[in-house]
């Protein structure tokens, strides 16, 4: 016997499952943005990748060098990130695959920080680059 679930379709047809007292956020609500770590299987681990990224942020994130992990915003790769620290200093870089609105920037930047405080707490000087894509 199946347990009491909510049920959903998907853009396939497919059915989705549910809590179904769990909350249901407006449809147009934006995802925070999330800096996976190194070696995380987001974007590897999905059948369907054209649901987490396109192939033109696959591409060019797959040309990235070792160290850097991706970055989704909106709940999809959108760039890949790196912290490089000094004696007293940290620096969150982004490199985002496209230019970012005004909105995705401030919101990154927030998720930034917010990192940048758990991952070098003693640095005194915190800094976020966020690059413009060609």
């Amino acid at each position: 016997m199946r347990p009491e679930l909510r049920t959903f379709a998907d853009e396939r047809g497919r059915e989705l499952f549910d809590v179904p007292d769990g909350p249901l956020p407006d449809p147009d609500t934006p995802a925070s943005p999330r800096f996976l770590p190194e070696y995380d299987n987001f974007f590897l681990g999905h059948h369907d990748r054209s649901r987490v990224g396109d192939d033109t942020d696959r591409v060019r994130l797959s040309r990235s060098t070792i160290g850097w992990q991706p970055v989704l915003i909106d709940g999809f790769i959108r760039g890949a990130w790196k912290i490089t620290t000094q004696r007293w200093a940290a620096v969150l870089r982004i490199e985002p695959t496209r230019a970012l609105s005004t909105y995705d920037t401030a919101v990154v930047e927030a998720e930034g920080a917010a990192l940048l405080d758990l991952m070098a707490p003693t640095a005194e000087r915190r800094d976020i680059q966020i690059t413009v894509p060609d």
